[in-house]
């Protein structure tokens, strides 16, 4: 049952990122996770699917928390869980995830710039101001970081 799931998973693939058929790309994901519901590729290939083409975005939701509960360490998956959470306009969620995300993986001043991005909408100073900080120790010349530390800065005094 395990190679067959494979193969369904395989297919979907084909039929997401080669053909463009996204419809097509689903049942196969279904089908692969019909068999197996605990196969964290298939999971998460549908999960990415349904985010990037079909857009629906609760969904992929459901599908990206199965992911994280077989794997808390599968990478990206709080991440793109994170975005699918921005898309509804649960800033908080978004927060929550990218801050996951960030704690599992390699700092990357990337990570950061969308954290940064999340707290200025939730207008959170103090935590742009730290993120900031974390960016510029990991790449001490980023524009961004470097203008929105001193803009912030400006804010709150």
């Amino acid at each position: 049952m395990q190679e067959k799931a494979k193969d369904y998973c395989n297919k979907a693939n084909e039929f997401q990122y080669k053909i463009k058929n996204f419809a097509e790309a689903s049942n196969y994901y279904l089908k692969a996770i019909s068999l197996d519901s605990e196969f964290t590729e298939a999971l998460n290939g549908y999960a990415q699917n349904l985010r990037l083409n079909v857009k629906d975005y609760n969904l992929a939701i459901i599908y990206y928390s199965k992911v994280i509960e077989l794997n808390p360490l599968f990478e990206c998956a709080y991440f793109r869980r994170g975005i699918c959470k921005g898309m509804l306009n649960d800033l908080h969620g978004q927060l929550y995830d990218y801050s996951k995300h960030i704690e599992i993986n390699k700092p990357k001043a990337d990570n950061f710039i969308s954290r940064i991005l999340i707290n200025l909408k939730l207008e959170n100073n103090l935590a742009v101001i730290e993120d900031c900080k974390i960016v510029l120790s990991l790449e001490p010349n980023h524009p961004f970081a470097l203008k929105t530390l001193i803009e912030t800065q400006k804010r709150i005094i």
